[in-house]
């Protein structure tokens, strides 16, 4: 069974009702202790292996077997979780936060060690091995192409994944720079898949173990370079899931990290915010202070003589409630409004209509969600709705009672309404 498989692997992309074969039936099979070179002309296919192999891109066809174990069910999260135990990458641009110092690079790859101390003891250790112990406070901005390479394979030792996928990791350095990263490469390789896409064999020649060329999207050639290794083959134990707490832990180093690695932005930003949050505060302040002006707590005081009064929780007031409130404040009368003028349980709106009812000096209207007008005659003193007002020839109602008094009126509610508000 051999460590990577792949049997018939298909890529294909789709864009704009166009298809593209990105490779095709490739059978490949890979062992722990190689040094693979991936070489052929530009759109062959060789970064698209390359993404399938890493599980950043799905394929159509065929199977990838890694221990064994197929993944062309594998979900979103299931091919998270193969990059997360199998995968590290080295790439042509680097991929190094310019702001950040070597030390603190290696270390983002290490935030698993919850000690301090001995994250950083694991950091230092693994930029040592890559060469860079003299510039491991050094920020990665003022680091050549070659420093800045090695900070990367550091960061990917950090991983200590089994694989190690790299493209073009030499196309933006010099002779000596490109030479010194495949000796580097070359010693990973000893217990460890790499696997290197480059242009050239040239500059691998020396340290390949096997050689694989992608023409038009397929293999056109895999030979050995060198013997196979002999190399502990023993199963990948899963990553443990990080807790919510060693997530929030992560996220806080993380924090802390970006603040302190650029100071003079970090107060520029922080004084930013300030001002945006205070300058909110005071807006917000200024439009409910101006929103309290317009609609005052008592309600309709334009309307004089009267108090309009309602619960917040927009239940009816009991009568002796109502009563008892009318004599302390003195009111001569009180109208009781219920659900039928008010679907959302708040008191009815209450409007001032001098033109309303034939002409009359004044009347109040109040409108309900049922559609009724109800308003009361100042002169007559008498309510007038949709239903039946006092003194008129009204039918023995199936709820409630007939009017008593001339302040009283039956509302007869219309069916369609029924189902909301009952009889």
């Amino acid at each position: 069974m051999a460590f990577l498989e792949l049997k018939g692997i298909g890529k294909i992309y789709a864009s704009d009702g166009v298809v593209s074969v990105g490779i095709r039936s490739v059978d490949l099979a890979f062992e722990r202790g190689e040094l693979v070179a991936v070489t052929g002309a530009s759109g062959s296919g060789k970064t698209t292996l390359l993404s399938v192999i890493s599980g950043m891109d799905t394929y159509e066809e065929g199977e990838l077997f890694i221990e064994g174990t197929p993944t062309s069910h594998y979900t979103e999260l299931d091919r998270e979780r193969y990059r997360e135990k199998y995968i590290s990458f080295v790439f042509q641009d680097y991929n190094v936060i310019e702001s950040f110092t070597v030390l603190q690079n290696v270390e983002l790859a290490l935030l698993s060690i919850t000690d301090p101390k001995a994250r950083r003891r694991r950091a230092l250790e693994l930029i040592e091995r890559v060469g860079l112990s003299n510039e491991a406070k050094q920020k990665a901005s003022t680091l050549s192409g070659g420093q800045k390479q090695r900070t990367v394979i550091a960061r990917a030792l950090a991983k200590d994944s089994p694989i190690l996928l790299c493209d073009e990791p030499t196309g933006n350095l010099d002779a000596k720079s490109a030479a010194e990263i495949v000796r580097l490469l070359a010693e990973l390789s000893e217990d460890k898949l790499v696997i290197i896409v480059t242009h050239s064999l040239g500059e691998l020649a020396e340290y390949a173990t096997r050689h694989i060329r992608i023409y038009d999207g397929g293999v056109e050639s895999d030979r050995p370079l060198a013997p196979k290794r002999s190399v502990n083959t023993a199963p990948e134990k899963d990553p443990e899931r990080p807790s919510r707490l060693s997530s929030l832990r992560h996220s806080l180093t993380l924090g802390r990290t970006l603040l302190f690695a650029r100071p003079r932005l970090s107060v520029f930003l922080s004084a930013l915010l300030l001002v945006g949050m205070l300058a909110v505060f005071m807006l917000t302040s200024l439009c409910s202070d101006a929103g309290e002006v317009l609609t005052s707590p008592t309600m309709f005081t334009h309307i004089k003589g009267r108090v309009v009064v309602t619960t917040v929780e927009g239940k009816p007031i009991p009568e002796t409630e109502l009563a008892a409130l009318a004599a302390s404040l003195g009111a001569s009368s009180y109208l009781s409004l219920d659900r039928l003028l008010d679907g959302t349980g708040n008191t009815a709106t209450v409007m001032r209509d001098d033109a309303y009812a034939s002409g009359s000096s004044g009347s109040d209207i109040l409108y309900g969600p049922v559609g009724g007008i109800f308003y009361r005659n100042e002169s007559m003193r008498t309510i007038y709705s949709l239903g039946y007002a006092y003194g008129e020839e009204i039918p023995k109602p199936d709820v409630g009672r007939r009017p008593e008094n001339g302040r009283e009126a039956m509302l007869s509610l219309p069916i369609g309404y029924r189902d909301f508000f009952g009889k």
